[in-house]
């Protein structure tokens, strides 16, 4: 779930790619990634393709997955909370000087 969610905020990020791996990439390349979230997204890719790609005896633990997530969370807060946070921030000091 976390690595299906983190390409969908790729893609609308306006990632370019044929793969996830490409998509992380190119958005670190544009610098819409710093270079710490590029592991983390990268991390959360490699640690959920056990679930994608399932072997015999291979499992993703609950502490693999609260870890996935907790990544998928710091990730999508820089995305997508911090800028609407700014945002609201500018409009209302706006508001407030037009006052």
């Amino acid at each position: 779930m976390t690595r299906s969610a983190i390409q969908a905020a790729m893609r609308q990020q306006q990632a370019n790619g044929k793969t996830l791996w490409a998509e992380i990439e190119d958005l670190a390349e544009r610098n819409v990634l710093p270079p710490a979230l590029r592991e983390w997204a990268h991390e959360i890719r490699d640690g959920a393709n056990p679930a994608a790609h399932p072997k015999d005896g291979e499992q993703v633990t609950r502490e693999d997955g609260l870890e996935l997530l907790a990544l998928a969370e710091a990730l999508f807060e820089y995305l997508y909370i911090v800028p609407a946070d700014i945002t609201r921030r500018r409009a209302r000091s706006k508001a407030q000087d037009a006052s």
